[in-house]
């Protein structure tokens, strides 16, 4: 397993399960994401639908990269590489809050699921007068890789930004970057988070979810 084939992002996937599991209980659902995501996804998708008869699906919308200054294909938290690409990659996310309430508006939406960077996400519930459900949740690989990273510092050995290193203390052989940083939590600057904090506190302030 390397990081090259298996892209390991700690919200997507599982945010997809959640869904997954809402058609297998007979709801339908309508996963939002960008072209890039989706052909991570799309296969089990269709297997949901043709195998299991369940009502889901996939509803794309163009990601903003260029908007923000990131590269046209970086869909995804796990493909920033500096600090900057990943307060940029923040502040796109803001930008997807109209295509996203368009296509609940065409689509009758009854509730929305989103992450908690997507601060818009109860404004746009509210307007449409539907529950929005905050999703804020690791998967337990993600967790364990983390775990591992901060105990052996398997990063820190290797000489290269481009050298592979095997993270430890998994079942499967697992073999990873250096600068990919696996997203926001290793081998950063310290103050990230802060400074994102800093790019969405005012909007989440101002939102119908803190004003209720």
């Amino acid at each position: 397993m390397s990081a090259k084939t298996h892209k390991l992002h700690i919200y997507f996937l599982p945010m997809i399960d959640i869904a997954r599991q809402f058609a297998k209980h007979g709801a339908k659902s309508t996963i939002i994401t960008t072209p890039f995501n989706a052909t991570h996804i799309s296969k089990t998708i269709e297997r949901d639908r043709n195998e299991h008869g369940r009502d889901i699906s996939i509803s794309l919308i163009k990601f903003p990269s260029r908007e923000v200054g990131l590269p046209e294909d970086c869909e995804n938290l796990s493909y920033t590489t500096t600090t900057e690409m990943s307060l940029n990659f923040v502040k796109a996310l803001d930008l997807l809050q109209e295509p996203v309430e368009k296509l609940l508006l065409e689509g009758h939406a009854d509730c929305i699921v989103a992450g908690a960077f997507f601060w818009w996400a109860s404004d746009v519930a509210h307007k449409l007068n539907i529950p929005r459900l905050n999703f804020y949740g690791t998967g337990f690989f993600p967790s364990g890789v983390y775990e591992n990273l901060e105990e052996h510092t398997p990063h820190e050995m290797v000489v290269s930004e481009s050298e592979e290193f095997v993270v430890p203390g998994l079942p499967d052989v697992l073999r990873a970057l250096r600068r990919r940083r696996f997203a926001l939590f290793i081998g950063f600057d310290p103050n990230i988070m802060f400074r994102i904090l800093l790019l969405t506190l005012p909007q989440f302030l101002t939102s119908k979810s803190f004003n209720k």
